[in-house]
């Protein structure tokens, strides 16, 4: 899976995503901010969002003079209010990289959303992305806040928690916490806090997330049955896959793939 497919599959958005663009930390060379747009032709009020690959992000309205909107880590289906808005430009950051670009601990950022203002001053960045007509120099712009604020934080250590996260995103989800705990040799409680404050959710909940996404991916790209599926993705059985399916999107893998076909027909 190349790593702009593994930006986080939203089915139910009203909104698609558009321009979809990676941005590398140049002293590391890992990803850092996924930045896109999107359109549509009416006002937006509410957005479907779905568990994502441990992403969190903030969105700009380019159509009206809204504060930027931050959204957490989603570990269930929920709805992110989008203020009457027909085109945004959204930022999505790699796991750890909120809080060490903010210096805010992800958990406090809630999945439903926030004013970003409300938690740290972003200055003029609104309206810099605003001011200039292409998608590629909004990125620049977001691309430049980023760098910089990253720079003054340099002194933060994340490398536990990028660990995590490869781990359990390179495994789609099939490690386990224990697997965790004798691979770091930390405890499952330490290690608990540290994917808390830096990614907003606990190893168990970004295990299960990643899971989802490959389900996900296999029901939007396969034929394979939800058997099938469901062994691939580590799931005991099919009836244990539709019961987390549902429990996390409010629909059954079904009802999913039937929505997704409708969509396309």
């Amino acid at each position: 899976m190349e790593e702009k497919d593994r930006i986080s599959i939203q089915p139910f958005w009203a909104q698609q995503r558009q321009n979809l663009k990676i941005f590398n930390d140049p002293d590391t060379g890992r990803p850092l901010i996924a930045t896109y747009e999107t359109h549509s032709d009416e006002a937006i009020s509410i957005q479907r969002s779905i568990p994502g690959t441990l992403l969190t992000g903030f969105h700009i309205s380019l159509d009206s003079e809204q504060p930027v909107y931050a959204a957490g880590t989603i570990v269930k289906a929920v709805n992110i209010p989008m203020h009457d808005v027909k085109s945004v430009f959204g930022c999505h950051m790699y796991p750890g990289m909120f809080t060490k670009i903010f210096g805010v601990p992800n958990k406090d950022l809630p999945p439903s959303g926030i004013w970003l203002d409300d938690l740290v001053p972003t200055g003029t960045l609104a309206e810099e992305i605003r001011s200039v007509a292409t998608q590629d120099e909004r990125s620049e712009i977001a691309y430049r806040f980023v760098l910089k604020n990253l720079s003054a934080r340099k002194k933060k250590d994340l490398s536990l928690s990028f660990y995590l996260a490869d781990q359990i995103l390179g495994s789609s989800g099939s490690m386990t916490v224990e697997e965790l705990v004798a691979d770091t040799t930390y405890c499952s409680r330490h290690l608990q806090q540290i994917m808390q404050d830096n990614i907003g959710i606990s190893p168990k909940a970004a295990i299960n997330n990643a899971r989802l996404q490959k389900a996900l991916w296999l029901l939007l790209t396969t034929s394979m049955n939800l058997t099938e599926i469901a062994h691939e993705c580590g799931y005991f059985d099919q009836a244990h896959f539709v019961h987390s399916f549902r429990d996390v999107m409010g629909c059954t893998p079904r009802q999913f793939h039937r929505a997704k076909l409708e969509e396309i027909t």
